[in-house]
């Protein structure tokens, strides 16, 4: 795998990151009981949070935009979240989300964060598998407000 460039994403990259979501999010459609809230994501929504302070990284390998990843604050000042974490489906398990999520991590600390914590849902154990490979290691698990055969499972990571 060739090494990502990432950037951080402006408004003028609405469209891109939309793109990235959909297609990394929609076969998730047929594996989880409720839909994925990133695949509501619009140019209006993405435009309010970038407005709102949330960065969203994308990754490109020869030009094309291939991953992204957002980091938003927290009621924490030492705690950012990590949210909408998306590879193209037929790049994924190829390290392009790990060098995205390493990329951000120094951003988060230059910005005073010490720790970064993420969810997933159990019923993704691909995802949780991942995550702990990057270092996280889970904190909790909480009911799913929206599947009654699902749950959260709270991570975090300390930056050192």
């Amino acid at each position: 795998m060739d090494k990502l460039a990432c950037r951080l994403a402006g408004p003028e990259d609405v469209d891109t990151l939309r793109a990235l979501l959909q297609a990394a999010f929609s076969p998730l459609l047929g594996v989880v009981s409720s839909r994925p809230t990133a695949l509501d994501e619009d140019a209006a929504t993405l435009r309010q949070r970038l407005a709102q302070g949330q960065l969203f990284a994308i990754g490109e390998l020869s030009g094309r935009a291939v991953a992204t990843a957002c980091l938003l604050p927290t009621g924490n000042a030492a705690v950012a979240e990590i949210k909408r974490v998306a590879v193209l489906p037929q790049l994924q398990g190829q390290g392009c989300g790990q060098q995205l999520l390493a990329w951000l991590e120094p951003l988060a600390r230059a910005r005073g964060y010490a720790r970064l914590r993420l969810s997933i849902r159990r019923n993704l154990p691909g995802n949780l598998a991942f995550y702990l490979r990057c270092g996280y290691v889970q904190t909790g698990v909480e009911p799913h407000p929206r599947a009654a055969d699902d749950a959260i499972v709270w991570l975090e990571k300390a930056l050192e």
